[in-house]
């Protein structure tokens, strides 16, 4: 027993031996390279080469594409929301729809064009960018939408551009959810019905009901000063047509 753990013991020793003259023998360049970062490589630059002027071994020298930055790689990038319609919950962005209906459902023409349809983006180089978007509305049904949850997600319609990996076009549509007011009219006898009458003015005509008083709004003008005082307060005041209880009566004939 005591032979076979130290033949096993001097295996492991010279495998340990062997992985280190392996490793003596790489080039440290190799070592290095490999464990370097693809700094300055995506897309649109997926390989280092003479014009970008990358070197690793010897003299270093950076990526020229990488320190100007990719002008097609975005950055960082908002929404074209002028009205603010979007806002940013849990699960992501949303648009909420309360006015949606299955009188008024949600079409995807009308989905269209509540949308954003641009981006604002920072490219990699600084420089910025107005991005157009493409929608893809096929979560929405075909006949429309009463009702519910829809995510929607949208592309760059430019494909050279591209956005970071992990950021996503994506908005949720909330349809439907208010609560609406009644807006039908009331039905059956009117409240008031001895006092409906049925208008003689000619077309055109506007007529304006005002609370005219004499003495003053609240006192009972039902029986006036007798004397022709009255002919010069409240309504009457400054006025050439003239009200009070038995106008025309009078030996003037005011108000005739």
């Amino acid at each position: 027993m005591e032979k076979f753990i130290c033949r096993k013991i001097r295996q492991l020793l010279l495998m340990l031996m062997a992985l280190i003259l392996c490793l003596a023998s790489v080039p440290a360049a190799a070592v290095d390279g490999a464990a370097r970062p693809t700094e300055g490589l995506c897309i649109h630059h997926s390989a280092h080469d003479a014009a970008c002027g990358y070197q690793a071994a010897g003299p270093a020298s950076p990526c020229a594409y990488a320190q100007a930055g990719c002008p097609y790689c975005v950055r960082a990038w908002a929404w074209v929301d002028p009205l603010g319609a979007l806002t940013q919950a849990e699960q992501g962005w949303v648009l909420a729809l309360p006015g949606i209906s299955p009188e008024q459902p949600l079409t995807r023409d009308a989905a269209a064009s509540l949308l954003p349809a641009q981006i604002n983006a920072t490219l990699q180089n600084g420089q910025p960018a107005s991005l157009d978007l493409s929608w893809d509305l096929s979560a929405i049904p075909a006949a429309g939408a009463a009702a519910g949850e829809y995510p929607v997600l949208a592309s760059l319609a430019d494909p050279t551009y591209a956005l970071p990996q992990e950021d996503a076009l994506s908005i949720i549509l909330q349809a439907g959810g208010a609560q609406l007011l009644d807006s039908k009219l009331p039905t059956g006898d009117a409240p008031y019905p001895d006092h409906i009458v049925q208008g003689i003015s000619p077309l055109g005509t506007t007529i304006h009901l005002f609370d005219y008083w004499i003495e003053t709004q609240t006192a009972d003008d039902s029986t006036p000063d007798p004397s022709a005082s009255f002919l010069s307060k409240g309504i009457n005041n400054g006025h050439a047509l003239l009200f009070g209880k038995g106008m025309g009566g009078n030996e003037n004939n005011i108000g005739e």
